[in-house]
């Protein structure tokens, strides 16, 4: 959309599957068309949910397999139905899934916990490092790993779609 009345408005649309198969692509990841598509339709083709489902499926530090996600996906689907179908309610119900899925250590959900407070923009990535209770080192790299944090350049952020939902 756009404010001004003769300025060129861009379409903001869905992604295609195409479109959404490479993101799973882009992790090297060998599914079946089948399991791609029922992830895709169990996030409601939700972008950032898929790129972090890819980067866990990918992840070397956990195994975790596609029917596991899957089924944590239904599970969580089954356990909000009260939810109202909205985006946010979707953006939710999946980072429940990820979280039940993911078995965070006391010291990863430390981490989480305090980059929850950070703002969108980041934190100096040293700042945050000295600012975690001693012995995080670990969870931090395992949360960067899985995708969970984000470290651009210097700054550490966290990713956007469990930001979303905090």
């Amino acid at each position: 959309t756009t404010r001004e009345e003769n300025s060129p408005s861009i379409q903001v649309k869905p992604l295609s599957y195409a479109e959404l198969r490479r993101i799973f692509d882009k992790y090297d990841l060998s599914l079946d068309e089948a399991h791609m598509r029922d992830l895709i339709d169990s996030v409601n083709g939700n972008t950032m949910a898929i790129d972090l489902i890819a980067q866990m499926l990918s992840s070397s530090y956990q195994s975790i397999s596609t029917e596991q996600m899957l089924a944590a996906l239904s599970r969580t689907s089954d356990q909000s139905d009260s939810l109202p179908s909205t985006e946010h309610a979707t953006l939710h119900r999946s980072v429940l899934a990820i979280f039940e899925i993911a078995q965070l250590s006391k010291s990863e959900r430390t981490v989480l916990g305090c980059a929850a407070l950070i703002s969108e923009q980041g934190i100096d990535a040293e700042l945050f490092r000295d600012a975690l209770p001693p012995g995080c080192e670990k969870a931090v790299h395992a949360l960067r790993t899985r995708g969970w944090l984000i470290r651009d350049q210097d700054v550490m952020k966290l990713q956007p779609m469990i930001r979303a939902v905090c």
